[in-house]
């Protein structure tokens, strides 16, 4: 199990999320955004406007969510 913060994954705080794979780590990071959006919390919408910048270039995206799974992958799990 391996931990990654919301934050490093592009979002506005320090909240850890625990997962075995990028992809549920992702998904997770997601419905904590969702959550977060719904208490329009400035934090993380301020996040959301960074992501919607890296979003309007395919390149970009592509770029940064292979950067985040490298990442990911490269942490140390957790005991």
């Amino acid at each position: 199990m391996k931990k990654i913060t919301c934050a490093e994954l592009g979002g506005g705080c320090d909240l850890s999320f625990f997962a075995e794979s990028f992809e549920e780590a992702a998904k997770q990071s997601q419905e904590h955004a969702m959550q977060m959006f719904k208490l329009r919390d400035k934090a993380h919408l301020d996040a959301a406007e960074k992501m919607k910048t890296l979003m309007s270039s395919p390149r970009e995206i592509d770029n940064w969510m292979e950067d985040r799974q490298a990442y990911f992958n490269n942490l140390i799990a957790e005991r």
